[in-house]
């Protein structure tokens, strides 16, 4: 007489919180678009310069991969939400700014976001003096570098 055996398994599965659907079209590799945004017409010309000279210095390390400067100046300006935005320009790292400029002051604010999770890596302002605007561009690009090498993918 042949005795049979039945074995169950039960697997346990694990689910992740639901992301929003833009956040899960995020890229997942270390990937950054620059996104500067001017608070007026005034500080738009500004604003391009330097978001497109701090791209030009990211996009000099082969182990990131950075934004097509078309892509970004085309970006709908209706995309808010960091995710959306990421989603869009196909990146998992944001950095973004917003430049302010008053009669005697210059003001950059930045952010660097990881649009999958939702979490700021970094931030900074910088105040500077008219004829330093050339440097700024490779200081915000190192320590953005320095942020994106240490971010777990």
């Amino acid at each position: 007489m042949l005795r049979a055996c039945l074995f169950a398994a039960f697997a346990v599965i694990v689910l992740p919180r639901a992301l929003p659907a833009c956040a899960q079209e995020v890229a997942r590799d270390r990937s950054v678009a620059v996104v500067f945004r001017a608070e007026d017409a005034a500080t738009d010309a500004e604003a391009e310069h330097l978001w497109r000279a701090v791209a030009e210095d990211l996009a000099k390390h082969p182990e990131l991969r950075v934004a097509d400067g078309a892509a970004v100046a085309g970006l709908a300006t209706n995309l808010t939400a960091p995710p959306a935005i990421a989603a869009a320009l196909g990146v998992r790292f944001l950095l973004l700014g917003r430049i302010e400029a008053g009669d005697d002051i210059f003001k950059i604010v930045l952010e660097l976001v990881d649009a999958l999770s939702g979490s700021r890596l970094w931030s900074g302002n910088f105040f500077p003096e008219e004829d330093e605007l050339d440097v700024v561009p490779d200081e915000i690009a190192g320590l953005v570098l320095d942020r994106l090498k240490g971010a777990t993918l």
